[in-house]
């Protein structure tokens, strides 16, 4: 599994960028409201390779991630500390955390 820098020439930044920027707009209160797009995750449903990059992280000791949805495949990863969302990786294909939903 590549963790975004490899790939980093390839991706649509400006596109991220832009999806974060309108984020930034927004309390954290309105996020928490559309949880169907955006919302934490346990820890222990991301798939093995992504707690194993956590350990190497050195945030295994985070429960829980939060997760933007960009778009029907791409995720963004990180930890919300507070009111600030530190990105940790972008899952362009949705490999992070499957969805079991056909449409994903």
């Amino acid at each position: 599994m590549k963790w975004g820098s490899e790939t980093a020439a390839n991706t649509p930044f400006r596109a991220v960028a832009e999806k974060l920027g309108h984020y930034e707009t927004m309390p954290w209160s309105t996020i928490e409201q559309n949880r169907w797009r955006d919302h934490p995750v346990q820890r222990d449903k991301l798939i093995r390779e992504a707690q194993k990059r956590l350990v190497e992280l050195g945030q295994d000791d985070i429960d829980e991630l939060w997760r933007f949805r960009l778009n029907a495949k791409q995720r963004l990863w990180g930890i919300r500390v507070d009111d600030m969302f530190r990105a940790l990786w972008w899952d362009p294909e949705h490999l992070i955390c499957p969805s079991k939903k056909s449409h994903t």
